[in-house]
């Protein structure tokens, strides 16, 4: 139906049935479509015949008459060329579309299968959907504008798309053909079509819809195969022609309304009317203008100016605070950038500054303080990012600068290095880098001066490592020196620094040790020796060895030089030293003596016994033999005697008889003389007792207190040494061990009466014994490494030294910060198992010992340590804490 016309035009040329029905489907399969989602819809094309033999009513637009369509079938105009697409079903039956070049599959049917009939009604649809969009009006005074039935719009130019042929023929064109839509009734197709409501759509969405809809008329018109009958079609064609007039009707309807809503907006933004006025105010200004007889009637026209009231006035509620929010939001950001606006600032100062700014007085007073607020946070945070990354940046500036003057050196001082910033041409040209926080400059200064006296005592230290390793090689070098004589025999464990100084003092080796310190060439020397009369043991051995081996044994007549051929006549005795070799000689030689002289002492032995029995077999003999008996008298009776036999000469035999009848002439003759010389004795000790005087006696009973005390005193230590030496000789229970030094603690204590002296002597004890248990833990644990730390240390104590010699294990903690101070926890100690302390003697450490032993190991080992034990009720606690290392006890090459 065109406009302002109440009557269709009826185009009777059956050739343009086919693009007519083109475009009335796509009308029906919408509707039908809205209201069945997801529902395939299938509208049958009119066959050839059917077009035929029953022309269809229809509007025609001028121009249109005379064309004929097209009804070759799509089979006579497919392609001789190959076609990529392929058809295919799925499992319910659905077509889809398969490509096999680019692997693409699609539920639309590809321009390559359609037919030239298809491209071409899809062609016409899309042109004449196009120019119905735009529609031409015209005012009572007879002006024409054009109106946009999908965006609302209006205007006075006339659109490009009504330029077109297509578009200049007619406003509107509305076919009616006898449209069928298979599995659903008319009235059910009728009634969802009313209850269709089109909605407002951008240009974008409706070109989108318009492509979503040819896409499925193609699959709906790729599916119209069999044609309706014709009582159905007519039907049909009326009851769309009633639809259509409809919404023809309602979407004038529409575009009345849209026009008079122009008109009230039009007005408004004149001024002459606003939301707030009445109708009568209103009918005054827009009575006059054409658009306001679009609407005939009153109502419709009060109606629709009350409700573009309330939606004016609920915009200008908008506007207004959308006004008030660009006010706070300017405000803001004008506070944020005002140079005046600084951390710290009050409100009330502000608004005396900044109270005559317009943008200060677009906002309420309670907003503008919350925007203060928020503006002074905001300025106060920006200020202390940027104060943080200045002074970032002027330290790392600074410690720049410092690190590049090579001036400033670890000895420098803050005032020198002032002076030397002045002339510096870098920190003259930075000005900000001049109003840098002098305490952050201090700060870095002193950050570089520490680095910089870090790698000055680091180059010293490496230049003493170097002088110490080049001492070390002048001592090993001298060292070979003695090494060198050692192998040439003229330095042997006998020999003297006094008769070898002058072939010493000729090498240069000799000089260069005089020019360092620390070990001299006589300690050098001393040291040799010393080393090779320790390894007398073993060339001792060596040597008994090879005698034995030769079965040569050592004579008293036998001389050092046929000594020393025997002994370097195999080759392991040439490595034997000279002078043990000399020592070893002289003890095989002494040893000979000794064998000859005892053999001739048992000689003498057995001379005495055969001549004592000889006297017991003549004082036997009856009558007795006396002074003026005859040998000869007498041998006749004792011949037969054993005592007689043993003896091998008969001159001996008369000797001891000549010797037995002196004695006993001797004899008698002394005894006459005994009583006289008993009774001399007797008045000299009468006379010496006399003489003594009572000073004398009291210098000899101070003289014994001083040595009872004195013994003593070693009697402590001997009693603390006898019980760990017993304790080292056999293994002891933990009960008979907490006894017994129990017993040795209580016996101290009744003697000294004082636990402070008694911690002192324990102290002591456990230091003599730790100094002689060093050398047999050393014996026993050759596995152990050199302790150079005092981690090394504690390990060693806790995991080897006291399970050693106490049986039980022990923990380490409580370290210092500087590795220096330690404590040994020591949970089930032997000494306190059985043994309850009174709270008299709090102030005895019951186990001072352990205390005492651990520093006398350790400074037998050159380590000083102090050391004191804490009596906890659950474990024993000994502290230690490393002094120093005890460097001049060290052996020769341990320096280091």
């Amino acid at each position: 139906m065109l406009p302002g016309f109440g009557f269709p035009i009826l185009n009777m040329n059956p050739g343009l049935v086919a693009g007519q029905q083109i475009l009335l489907n796509a009308n029906a399969l919408q509707r039908v479509m809205v209201s069945t989602p997801n529902t395939l819809v299938s509208v049958p094309l009119p066959t050839g015949a059917s077009v035929g033999s029953r022309p269809t009513p229809m509007l025609v637009p001028p121009g249109m008459a005379g064309e004929e369509g097209n009804n070759e079938s799509p089979q006579t105009q497919s392609t001789t060329t190959e076609c990529p697409w392929t058809k295919h079903e799925t499992a319910e039956g659905r077509v889809y579309y398969y490509n096999k070049i680019t692997k693409e599959s699609s539920w639309n049917k590809p321009d390559e299968l359609k037919a030239p009939q298809e491209r071409q009604e899809r062609s016409t649809a899309a042109t004449s959907t196009a120019n119905v969009i735009w529609k031409e009006y015209k005012t009572p005074e007879g002006r024409a504008y054009y109106y946009n039935s999908v965006t609302k719009e209006t205007t006075w130019t006339k659109p490009e798309a009504l330029n077109t042929p297509a578009a200049a023929v007619e406003d509107v064109v509305i076919f009616f053909l006898y449209v069928d839509v298979p599995h659903f009734s008319f009235s059910a197709s009728t009634a969802t079509t009313k209850e269709v409501k089109k909605e407002k759509t951008s240009p974008k969405e409706e070109v989108k819809e318009e492509s979503e809809m040819e896409k499925a008329m193609k699959a709906t018109l790729a599916s119209m195969t069999v044609p309706l009958p014709a009582e159905t079609k007519v039907e049909t064609a009326e009851q769309t022609v009633e639809v259509q007039a409809e919404d023809n009707e309602q979407d004038l309807k529409k575009r009345q309304a849209e026009r008079f809503r122009d008109l009230l907006r039009d007005k408004y933004n004149e001024g002459k009317i606003s939301s707030t006025c009445n109708w009568e105010h209103a009918v005054k200004h827009i009575q006059s203008d054409p658009r306001f007889r679009i609407l005939t009637k009153v109502s419709e026209k009060k109606q629709l100016f009350n409700a573009w009231k309330v939606q004016r006035q609920k915009e200008e509620r908008d506007e207004k605070r959308l006004a008030i929010k660009k006010a706070k939001e300017d405000l803001e950001k004008w506070l944020q950038d005002h140079p005046k606006m600084k951390p710290g600032l009050k409100y009330m100062r502000a608004r005396e500054i900044f109270g005559k700014e317009a943008v200060w007085q677009a906002v309420h007073e309670d907003d503008r303080q919350d925007i203060f607020r928020e503006a002074l946070s905001y300025v106060t945070k920006r200020d202390a990012d940027l104060n943080r990354e200045t002074r970032k940046r002027n330290i790392k500036a600074l410690a720049e600068i410092l690190e590049s003057m090579d001036q400033i050196t670890y000895k420098t001082t803050w005032a020198q290095a002032q002076r030397l910033l002045i002339e510096n041409p870098q920190f003259a040209d930075d000005t900000t880098l001049q109003s840098m926080d002098k305490e952050d400059a201090l700060i870095v200064f002193e950050e570089h001066i520490r680095q910089a006296e870090k790698e000055h005592a680091e180059i010293k230290e490496a230049e003493e490592r170097r002088v110490k390793r080049q001492e070390r090689k002048v001592r090993e070098d001298f060292q070979k020196f003695l090494q060198q004589l050692h192998k040439k025999g003229e330095l042997t464990s006998m020999s003297l620094w006094s008769s070898l100084y002058p072939v010493i003092s000729s090498d240069p080796r000799f000089d260069a040790m005089l020019t360092q310190d620390g070990s001299t060439p006589l300690d050098l020397f001393k040291f040799y020796v010393e080393e090779l009369k320790e390894q007398y043991g073993q060339d001792r051995r060596v040597i008994k060895d090879i005698l034995s081996d030769q079965k040569k044994v050592v004579q008293v007549d036998t001389t050092f030089e046929e000594f020393s051929k025997w002994v370097t006549s195999a080759e392991k005795g040439l490595v034997v030293d000279y002078g043990n070799m000399k020592l070893c000689y002289n003890s095989l030689v002494e040893k000979a003596e000794s064998k000859e002289r005892e053999a001739e002492r048992e000689e003498a032995r057995k001379k005495r016994r055969q001549e004592s029995e000889f006297r017991h077999l003549l004082r036997a003999q009856q009558p007795m033999v006396d002074a003026n008996t005859e040998w000869t008298a007498v041998r006749g009776k004792i011949e037969k005697e054993k005592a007689f036999l043993v003896i091998d000469s008969e001159e001996i035999r008369l000797k001891y008889f000549e010797d037995y009848k002196r004695s006993l002439s001797e004899a008698c003759s002394h005894h006459h003389s005994v009583s006289k010389k008993k009774k001399k004795d007797k008045k000299k000790r009468g006379k010496r007792s006399d003489k003594e005087s009572d000073s004398e006696s009291e210098t000899r009973e101070k003289k014994r207190r001083k040595k009872r005390m004195k013994e003593e005193k070693d009697s402590d230590d001997e009693k603390g040494l006898l019980f760990f030496n017993r304790c080292d000789c056999f293994e002891m229970s933990s009960e008979l061990f907490s006894l017994t030094y129990g017993a040795l603690v209580t016996e101290m204590l009744q003697d000294y009466e004082d636990p402070k002296q008694v911690n002192i002597r324990l102290d002591k004890i456990g230091f003599n014994m730790g100094t002689r248990l060093a050398d047999d833990f050393l014996a026993k644990n050759a596995h152990v490494p050199k302790c150079t730390d005092c981690r090394q240390i504690a390990d060693v104590l806790s995991k080897n030294a006291i399970p050693a010699y106490l049986g039980v294990p022990a923990t380490v903690s409580n370290w210092s910060s500087g590795d220096r101070e330690f404590s040994l926890i020591i949970e089930n100690n032997p000494l306190t198992e059985l043994v309850e302390v009174p709270s008299s003697l709090s102030a005895l450490n019951y186990s001072q010992v352990l205390a005492g032993a651990i520093r006398g190991g350790l400074e037998a080992l050159h380590f000083k340590v102090y050391s004191s034990v804490i009596e906890n009720p659950t474990n024993t606690e000994i502290k230690i804490k490393f002094d120093h290392i005890l460097r001049d006890n060290l052996p020769a090459g341990e320096e280091d």
